[in-house]
């Protein structure tokens, strides 16, 4: 997600005359305030069903422990955080940089190893980068991401030691996403495309929403959604209204 907020600067000459500009500022939510500090503490067991009375029936065995924790300098922000379990383990750093008027960036890069019941041991590693800008108060905001796995690397949530997933290892992916504030509504875009280490074609997909209030304070919800996989035999598309 992406927050903007305004920057006013109030010149005043020696005659009295007051100038005000407004600068968009945009902000990534790692970014801390200089000084602060934030961090973050759980360990739980991993669920890989739904269902609410057997949880964690065909979940990995063993608890899992994850951490994290960032810092704000004057107008850059480090964070890292790490994952360890019986058969998984990981570990990050990414820093997030407050461009001014620029907008803010954001780069970060993880490692991660998991151990297989068949005996295999991978080892793998991804990077990111971020990047948002707003143009103004009633606003564009734009958040543009890049992300690239290798091989060997996976992520916590997807995770199985029985390594049955592991066709649908994502490569690389590409995200795109818009704002725009229009009176009283709210309009979001949303597109994405990836790819996969193991599987030929592309996915892509992308998303509308829109979100204004009517007849003195009624709240209404539109969203829409559509995504094509290669592995699935159709598209898939979605729409709701609250």
């Amino acid at each position: 997600s992406v927050g903007n907020g305004d920057l006013v600067v109030t010149v005043e000459d020696a005659s009295g005359h007051k100038t005000t500009t407004v600068y968009p500022v945009t902000t990534l939510p790692t970014l801390l305030r200089p000084g602060e500090i934030e961090y973050n503490v759980a360990a739980g067991r991993k669920s890989s069903n739904y269902q609410l009375k057997k949880p964690f029936r065909d979940g990995e065995s063993g608890t899992f422990w994850m951490g994290s924790v960032g810092y704000g300098f004057d107008s850059t922000t480090l964070n890292a955080a790490s994952i360890l379990h019986g058969k998984y383990q990981a570990g990050g750093v990414s820093v997030t940089q407050a461009l001014g008027g620029f907008g803010a960036v954001s780069a970060g890069m993880n490692l991660s190893q998991a151990k297989y019941d068949n005996g295999d041991n991978k080892r793998g590693h991804s990077v990111s980068a971020k990047y948002a800008k707003s143009f103004s108060d009633s606003s564009d905001l734009q958040l543009l991401a890049y992300r690239y796995q290798s091989k060997g690397y996976v992520e916590f949530a997807d995770f199985y030691s029985t390594d049955r997933y592991t066709r649908y290892n994502t490569k690389s992916r590409y995200e795109m996403r818009l704002s725009q504030r229009l009176g009283n509504s709210n309009l979001n875009l949303a597109g994405w495309q990836e790819d996969y280490w193991w599987m030929k074609g592309k996915a892509t997909g992308g998303d509308v929403s829109l979100s204004t209030t009517i007849l003195d304070g009624v709240s209404v919800f539109l969203n829409g959604s559509y995504s094509k996989r290669p592995y699935l035999d159709k598209p898939d598309y979605s729409t709701s209204l609250s």
